[in-house]
């Protein structure tokens, strides 16, 4: 456990907020850490929602776009990794209202080429993909594609 230091929780919050951006629950969690009470932190974290510099719907939807942008990921992972961030499940279901069925497909072709170097097995290939939350439909798009050109 950490020791309280002298500044009071919202002054350790906006410390933490001026180095990078967290949601409200990564924020409260690292308060928690720090020893200060409930309350203090309570009162923290609705000072700065008022000041917007917590919002928790415009990080989640910035947090979504990078993880798009790699396009690793199934639209399945990217759900889980950014509830594991500590985004409201309702938050995380609007950042992604968009039909990604295009994206999983580049996504799946993406990802096959390192996977089709260990292995040219079309089920242990299409299991794999399927065990990182690609739909089927993407993943046999993928497959078909990468193997014909092959």
């Amino acid at each position: 456990m950490i020791l309280k230091s002298n500044k009071s929780a919202l002054e350790k919050a906006v410390d933490y907020l001026s180095i990078r951006d967290y949601s409200v629950k990564q924020l409260r969690d690292k308060l928690y850490r720090c020893s200060y009470d409930e309350q203090e932190i309570n009162e923290a974290l609705e000072k700065l929602k008022a000041r917007h510099y917590l919002d928790d719907a415009q990080l989640c939807a910035r947090q979504a776009q990078v993880y798009l942008r790699e396009e690793r990921y199934s639209i399945k992972a990217l759900q889980f990794k950014l509830l594991a961030k500590g985004f409201s499940s309702e938050i995380v279901n609007n950042c992604l209202t968009a039909d990604f069925t295009e994206y999983e497909k580049r996504a799946v072709i993406k990802i096959l080429p390192s996977r089709l170097r260990k292995t040219t097995d079309r089920e242990k290939n299409m299991q794999y993909l399927y065990r990182k939350g690609f739909s089927v439909a993407s993943i046999r798009y993928g497959i078909d594609k990468l193997l014909k050109e092959e």
